[in-house]
């Protein structure tokens, strides 16, 4: 009877053996995982992008205007340190080795904040004036404009602030906004309150 148990015991055993092996069969190794589809790098034959370079658009609010009817800025608010807050990145992507081996080149674009028409102008200028691959906007611009960017020329934008959830849906994969949309906010904020 001790011989029957010890033999029930061992099957037992080499049955847990056997099953632990035929998972480790069937469950995927590391070895056998589907490598991931390579991302395409953007080809020269794309707005904005050669062998060497992508250019970007950087939209900023020109100031001199407020500044001459007395709007009170700060002395080192300029176009310079306006475009330089993005430039700055390009030039740390580029001492890298860039994008894709590309290098990042900016081409500013302004607009008056005391004249709306100009963002349009911006628009003109930045898809059909130059040759560029996206804009990219810090803050301030209206997203009225944005749809010239994005739906009429196809253009990938950055907005700094926050565009309407419609300009998004209508844009995708071409509007990216550093705010949630004002739908999102004010909803979100409704519940904080609510709750």
């Amino acid at each position: 009877s001790s011989d029957s148990s010890s033999e029930a015991s061992t099957s037992e055993a080499s049955s847990a053996a056997e099953e632990e092996a035929q998972a480790e069969e069937e469950a995927p190794s590391e070895e056998e995982a589907p490598e991931p589809e390579p991302v395409e790098a953007p080809t020269a034959s794309a707005i904005g992008i050669t062998e060497d370079t992508i250019t970007v658009a950087v939209i900023i609010a020109d100031l001199e205007g407020l500044r001459n009817i007395g709007y009170p800025l700060p002395g080192g608010l300029s176009n310079e340190t306006l475009t330089g807050r993005v430039s700055k990145y390009f030039e740390d992507w580029n001492a890298a080795d860039g994008i894709y081996g590309r290098s990042l080149e900016v081409v500013e674009i302004t607009w008056d904040p005391l004249s709306p028409a100009t963002m349009e102008n911006a628009c003109i200028e930045a898809t059909l004036d130059n040759e560029v691959f996206m804009a990219i906007n810090g803050s301030g611009f209206n997203p009225t404009f944005v749809p010239c960017f994005t739906e009429d020329n196809d253009m990938l934008f950055i907005l700094g602030d926050k565009a309407p959830q419609v300009q998004i849906d209508a844009s995708p994969d071409r509007l990216f906004a550093l705010f949630p949309p004002g739908e999102v906010a004010a909803s979100t904020a409704g519940d904080v309150f609510l709750s």
